[in-house]
């Protein structure tokens, strides 16, 4: 109910409709009318307290203000119904109360985000779905919506971006947070062996690998050990077992308080393939630094150390091996070939021993040693005789 120029508006611009009806109905039951009923389309006009109102009043008194008029108070006709339309009428000082129909209460019998618009129905307040009168609950993750009168605050889809309080993403409940997941942390740095992404209570976090832990990745040979520093990084540690191999059999590899070094080997030290190979100067495996690795010498073949290589040298074929290296009476004599092996050739001067019978003789036949009878007549003086008979018998 409003009132201006003494006379309430009605939200729609125009004055109501009056129900005459209402107001007999009224004055019937109270048996005593303090008020007059206009002709139908009029208003329902009451005392405040005119002669006829005294001190009870009648229908237009309720409670009634005694003799006074509404004109000395205009807010006394103020019913307390937000569907009428309270006025005084100041020629007769008598109350107007009219009845709104169809339009919208005051905004304060309103309840905003409630999905309700409230009408007024000929004087009564009721209720009526509004669903454009959604309800915000101020929360970027949700979504408002009014369905046939009834509210709802649904949460968006999982991971929906937002920026509510801080956060970054919507979670299932409907509250914008940091993190669903560890790896929407993205303003961390990447996981590794040392450290690992984590999201707790939809917060960022970060578990860090104990300090001191090896790492999968090392570079090999530097007597070195990389670990995780406990903070997610990583540091060297001194490993002088970590050996700096140079591929180098002349070298050695050695870790000195995490400092690699390959020296030399001494210079004659064996090397290469089972160790048939010497080490040089300078660390260099060279076939020789002198002939005494390159071979063991013989009479038909020696070797050399020449700029650090093995020379194999030849006899000359047909060479004779020194007396030394023959074999006496087997009719063969020891030549080289040429190619620094030993043969045996035949040689008709290397008889054989005597065999002690004076009835043969030693010879070499091709290369073997014979001793063929001798010839008949021939005098010997074994076994009492003094011929020998032909047949290598002395007789």
């Amino acid at each position: 109910m409003r009132q201006t120029d003494g006379a309430w508006d009605h939200p729609s611009g125009r004055r109501p409709v009056v129900i005459a009806s209402l107001a007999v109905v009224a004055c019937v039951l109270l048996l005593a009318c303090g008020s007059t009923v206009e002709q139908l389309g009029g208003s329902t006009s009451t005392s405040e307290g005119g002669s006829v109102g005294g001190g009870t009043g009648a229908v237009g008194g309720v409670g009634g203000q005694g003799g006074s008029s509404c004109a000395a108070d205009p807010g006394a006709c103020d019913d307390g119904n937000p569907c009428t339309d309270d006025a005084c009428n100041f020629d007769d000082g008598f109350c107007d109360h009219s009845a709104l129909d169809g339009v919208a209460a005051p905004p304060a019998q309103q309840t905003a985000g409630d999905c309700q618009l409230v009408l007024c129905v000929v004087g009564i307040a009721e209720a009526s779905a509004d669903d454009e009168d959604l309800p915000d609950d101020g929360h970027q993750c949700t979504l408002d919506e009014c369905h046939e009168g009834q509210a709802s605050n649904t949460p968006l889809a999982s991971a929906t971006p937002c920026t509510e309080n801080g956060g970054a993403l919507c979670d299932a409940m409907g509250d914008c947070v940091e993190c669903n997941l560890p790896s929407d942390c993205l303003q961390l740095p990447p996981d590794d062996y040392c450290q690992t992404r984590t999201c707790i209570d939809d917060v960022c976090g970060q578990m860090f690998t104990t300090q001191g832990a090896p790492v999968p990745w090392q570079q090999p040979d530097d007597c070195k050990l990389q670990v995780c520093d406990g903070l997610g990084g990583t540091m060297s540690q001194v490993d002088d077992n970590d050996l700096p191999d140079d591929n180098n059999d002349c070298t050695d590899d050695v870790c000195t308080n995490g400092v690699p070094t390959n020296p030399s080997l001494p210079a004659d030290a064996p090397c290469g393939p089972n160790g048939a190979y010497t080490c040089g100067v300078y660390g260099a495996c060279v076939p020789c630094l002198n002939s005494n690795v390159c071979g063991t010498d013989t009479f038909c073949r020696w070797f050399t150390c020449e700029s650090q290589g093995c020379v194999i040298n030849y006899t000359m074929a047909g060479t004779t091996l020194p007396p030394g290296m023959q074999v006496a009476g087997d009719c063969l004599e020891l030549q080289c070939d040429g190619v620094g092996n030993e043969q045996n050739v035949p040689n008709a001067n290397d008889l054989p021993p005597d065999d002690g019978n004076e009835c043969t003789a030693e010879a070499c036949a091709n290369g073997t040693p014979v001793h063929p009878p001798e010839p008949a007549n021939t005098p010997c003086t074994q076994n009492g005789g003094s011929a020998c008979d032909g047949a290598g018998q002395c007789v």
